[in-house]
This record gives C-alpha cells, structure tokens and sequence, in this order.
C-alpha cells in the first residue's frame, strides 16, 4: 500500500500543504480543503482533520501514525496504513510537498 516515499523513507519524512495554494478548515463533520489551483474542493472526515493539523504543525509522518495510534487505541499498523492512505491521496492530487 502506499507509493514511494509515503510508506517507506526516512522516519522524519514531512510533508506540507503547498503554500498559498491549498488551504483547509475545520468543519462539525471534520473537514473542507481548498485547491486554488484547479477549484478543487475536497471534505474529509475528523481523523484526516487531525492529519492536516499535524501537517501543518510540522509533525513528521511516523509520529502521526503514533498519535492516531494513541488517540485512537487501534493497531500501530493499521494508524500507519491509515496514514499513508490519506497521505497518497494528497501526493496524487498534487495538493502535498515534502519538506
């Protein structure tokens, strides 16, 4: 699962939201992500609201999958998964850079 980098790599591998280009809020239902790009609009739920909040913290991708893990009492594994999941997403959708 996953794609090059997101999985595999370097523990401190980080990504960020590009730069005056896609922007996000959080929502009741979790939440909204904005391409200015393309006029992209894309909706999440509460657990992908705490990954961009993560990103935009400068978390590194293991230490997310940690916290979900903790947060969330599910296996390592499967946070991980979740994690690189959402993270292919938006490296597909061109809306991530690696830092």
């Amino acid at each position: 699962m996953g794609i090059s980098g997101v999985t595999e790599g370097p523990p401190c591998e980080r990504f960020r939201l590009r730069k005056g280009e896609v922007s996000w809020r959080q929502e009741d239902f979790g939440f909204v992500l904005y391409d200015r790009r393309t006029d992209g609009l894309y909706e999440g739920n509460h657990v992908g609201c705490e990954i961009l909040r993560w990103l935009d913290d400068g978390a590194p991708i293991d230490a997310i999958g940690a916290a979900l893990h903790a947060r969330y009492a599910v296996p390592p594994d499967r946070a991980a998964g979740d994690v690189a999941e959402f993270l292919q997403f938006l490296v597909l959708e061109d809306l991530v850079v690696r830092c």
